[in-house]
């Protein structure tokens, strides 16, 4: 036997398998003009069953003589008979169908406007234990296990879940606490950037260094002079004796070739001998050198003096290289 269904809306004619009708209820969806049907309605057998043989022996039944038709009779004119449209016979290139799940109205369906004092369920059929005995069944009166004879969770279509996941990102609540959870993320971001970037935001914008340093009182950190090693050179140095022999006297200029205000850095300062080799190293703070403002302006010279003593040595040569600590 060869099952199909037709189409409400297109009148497509599928064929159908009960094992896929019973998972889905009949509920399927046309592969053609997307309508979703009850198949189960609309079934019909695409090999009708042919009329029964007749019996050897049997005599045909013969008209009674009421309905014979005389010979010199007119026979009456043929009735025309409307002509109704025989199913459809599917193509090779079958359009495809998608099991749906129950719609919502279910409940005007033929099948469900059937009371409740009409239907029979198997559950409640009863059977005589005397005939059971008979025949040589024999009759187990332990109940069955639930969990055993409950039948096996039938898994929604794969498409339902896909459009309830869907459905679930663009819910309003969902929608809501995403558009928090995006804006708390971006104040923590932006929080974060001001303090990694305090010093150059406090040198372009002053006015916001007020609050780049409440902002530090809470990170553990302090806003600075602006401190780029790049844009700071050495433009001229000399180290002379002293008016006493036992000192002398470190003269360097500094430059900033920076468009921003620069903290002053620290002079690294090395004592050779006529070998070359070095003789004395030290670490030359701008507090070293008496300097008060701490900056360097943008594009401008800085002119930095320092008498020191070198404990009776003598050095034939120096350098000096700018550092920040």
């Amino acid at each position: 036997m060869s099952l199909a269904t037709r189409c409400t809306t297109c009148d497509t004619v599928f064929r159908v398998v009960q094992d896929q009708l019973k998972v889905s209820e009949g509920w399927v969806r046309c592969g053609r003009c997307g309508e979703v049907f009850n198949a189960l309605e609309g079934l019909f057998d695409l090999e009708p069953e042919p009329p029964p043989e007749p019996v050897p022996g049997d005599r045909p039944i013969e008209p009674p003589a009421s309905d014979l038709v005389l010979a010199d009779e007119t026979p009456a004119p043929p009735v025309a008979l409307p002509e109704i449209d025989a199913p459809r016979e599917p193509s090779d290139e079958e359009p495809r169908f998608s099991f749906s799940s129950r719609p919502a109205d279910l409940d005007t369906t033929p099948a469900a406007r059937v009371s409740a004092r009409d239907r029979i369920e198997f559950a409640d059929a009863q059977f005589s234990s005397a005939l059971l005995a008979e025949a040589g069944i024999e009759i187990n009166s332990e109940p069955a296990d639930d969990a055993a004879s409950a039948p096996p969770p039938v898994a929604a279509p794969e498409f339902l879940r896909q459009a309830e996941r869907k459905a679930r990102w663009h819910r309003p609540r969902t929608v809501v606490a995403l558009s928090l959870l995006c804006l708390l993320l971006g104040l923590a971001l932006a929080l974060q950037a001001a303090v990694h970037f305090r010093d150059l935001l406090a040198t372009v914008a002053p006015q916001t260094r007020p609050a780049l340093q409440a902002l530090c009182e809470l990170a553990g950190c302090g806003v600075e002079p602006l401190r780029r090693i790049d844009d700071v050179v050495i433009e001229s140095s000399a180290l002379t004796s002293a008016p006493n022999g036992s000192a002398v006297r470190l003269s360097v200029v500094l430059r900033n070739r920076g468009p921003l205000p620069l903290a002053i850095p620290s002079i690294e300062l090395t004592l050779t001998d006529p070998a070359g080799q070095m003789l004395a190293r030290r670490a030359l703070s701008p507090s070293n050198f008496g300097v008060t403002t701490g900056t360097l302006p943008a594009a401008s010279e800085t002119p930095l003096q320092l008498v020191m003593t070198t404990s009776g040595r003598r050095a034939s040569g120096y350098t000096v290289e700018p550092f920040y600590p």
